[in-house]
């Protein structure tokens, strides 16, 4: 694979996991610069210069926080997020096999705009409370929480301590519909 190609199509990798990549017409510190991977990352396979190289998927740059009694408006708002090109992160279709608790911890470390549905079902949610926890110790590193209010009920002690400081867009009034598509457009120009 010549050097040109293999840089032109580096993009092309993103999608795979693993893949091999014949480099024995390349020099090895063009190599690591074309891939852009860090040292530890590359793993040496023999003594021809043939490397195995085990991408990190790229984490989704919004993540989901919402009670699976909401999961009908979470898939809403999904599907408009990424209509419009923007990676979401959402438990009911990224929660692999594996330790449930480490991938969320994961998709939270790895996002920049945490989006968490507040509804009388995501109040009482422990979970939903420990996504918004982990979220809020990010706020200093730069992570945008966005409430997104769908029911009029009151926030309790603790969903207040951590979202009160937060702009809050409301999402009650009818319809949801469009209530979703004035949220996605607001994240939207967040990535502008």
């Amino acid at each position: 694979m010549s050097f040109n190609y293999l840089k032109q199509s580096n993009r092309l990798f993103e999608k795979y996991r693993f893949y091999l990549i014949d480099t024995s017409d390349i020099l090895q510190d063009d190599f690591w610069k074309i891939v852009e991977l860090p040292e530890n990352e590359i793993r040496i396979l023999d003594n021809k210069k043939q490397y195995c190289i085990k991408l990190q998927r790229k984490m989704p740059s919004i993540f989901i926080s919402y009670s699976s009694m909401d999961q009908e408006i979470a898939d809403k708002l999904v599907s408009c997020l990424e209509k419009r090109g923007l990676d979401c992160w959402i438990a009911s279709r990224d929660i692999h096999e594996g330790s449930y608790a480490k991938q969320i911890i994961q998709a939270i470390r790895g996002a920049s705009v945490f989006i968490v549905l507040i509804s009388k079902n995501s109040i009482v949610s422990e979970q939903v409370k420990n996504e918004i926890d982990r979220a809020f110790n990010r706020i200093k590193e730069g992570m945008k929480i966005i409430p997104f209010i769908l029911d009029n009920s009151e926030l309790d002690e603790e969903c207040e301590y951590y979202l009160c400081r937060q702009e809050m867009f409301f999402g009650q009034k009818p319809p949801v519909d469009k209530r979703i598509d004035e949220l996605c457009k607001l994240i939207e120009s967040i990535f502008e």
